[in-house]
């Protein structure tokens, strides 16, 4: 935060610190101004935001950052790292703006296939039935040097990483792409669809539990709640264009009927109170996200994959499509 008083930087009181996903997620953005406008300024500032982070990455030797940073450090002020709610985006810039930039800036791609070798090894998992999911958060164990087990629960708001990981094998150059990223894809995606097919309604919680070994909704509170939350259906856009496999479209379209029997309103779309009953009622609010993402990303599986390609745009962390730059 800035003191618009003062123009001083300001930690943020509930957090302690910068949220990593604010301050990681707005690249794309003033890329794609700087190149519409000619003013250089912003592709020099958001070069410069990312180029901040990876100064952060190499003082704490890790390339999952910490959730919160310092804003006068080049530090975390918390050891939890994550790939969900406070981190989402970040590790979906260091991939996108790559893409964004014409492919050229080889620092930004092995920054984010770091960071993936680092969440393979301290927060994908794999349950007894086979089920893949990711850890809410970890923290590295300087006594083991290795990542703690992490929390056996996975937020929603992780599910876009299936999508990430397959747009990886599509763009990366076979010479530097990973064999583990597309089956990881597939999996981490299967598994948010299954969240959605659990419950009596239909849709997912806004969290899942693994503690017992398998996946299981939870126990009460904010989390069953659907959100409207875009994730999943980002991912099964992406995979969809990624592969060409026809189930993708055809679970998008499930979730989709889902949406429309239980969270449709009389003048929108509303947040479900509790997934596994279904006449639990609505919350009063429709997030933004429902129009740009979440409704987009169910309507555009269904174009022909020649509008907006993966090749020639990239989908900004609201959905909206930006250019590739020559």
């Amino acid at each position: 935060e800035v003191s618009v008083s003062t123009g001083e930087l300001v930690d943020s009181g509930w957090s302690g610190g910068v949220i990593l996903a604010d301050v990681g997620s707005w690249g794309v953005e003033f890329s794609a101004l700087g190149a519409a406008s000619g003013d250089l300024r912003f592709q020099a500032a958001a070069q410069q935001g990312m180029k901040h982070l990876a100064q952060v990455a190499a003082t704490s030797r890790h390339h999952l950052i910490g959730m919160f940073l310092s804003a006068r450090t080049n530090r975390t002020t918390t050891s939890r790292v994550g790939v969900g709610g406070c981190s989402d985006s970040y590790y979906e810039y260091l991939l996108k703006m790559w893409i964004q930039g014409g492919k050229k800036d080889d620092a930004m791609l092995q920054e984010w296939k770091d960071a993936m070798e680092e969440m393979r090894a301290g927060l994908l998992r794999t349950t007894a039935d086979g089920t893949t999911y990711l850890g809410q958060s970890s923290a590295w164990d300087f006594a083991t040097r290795r990542y703690e087990e992490p929390e056996p629960r996975m937020d929603h708001l992780s599910c876009f990483v299936g999508g990430m990981l397959a747009l990886g094998h599509h763009t990366v150059p076979a010479d530097r792409r990973e064999a583990w990223w597309l089956p990881a894809a597939r999996n981490l995606t299967q598994t948010c669809y299954e969240m959605y097919q659990m419950t009596a309604t239909g849709l997912a919680p806004d969290q899942v539990e693994f503690g017992s070994g398998k996946m299981e909704p939870p126990y009460g509170g904010d989390p069953v709640m659907f959100r409207m939350r875009p994730e999943t259906l980002e991912s099964l856009f992406v995979l969809h264009r990624v592969t060409g496999e026809e189930r993708y479209r055809q679970w998008s379209y499930k979730i989709f009927e889902a949406i429309q029997t239980h969270a449709k309103a009389a003048h929108g779309y509303a947040t479900v109170r509790d997934v596994r009953r279904p006449r639990s009622g609505h919350v009063n609010t429709q997030e933004t996200f429902v129009g740009a993402e979440t409704l987009k990303y169910a309507y555009l599986i269904h174009l022909p994959s020649d509008v907006l390609p993966l090749d020639q745009y990239v989908f900004n962390t609201e959905a909206h499509p930006v250019p590739v730059q020559a």
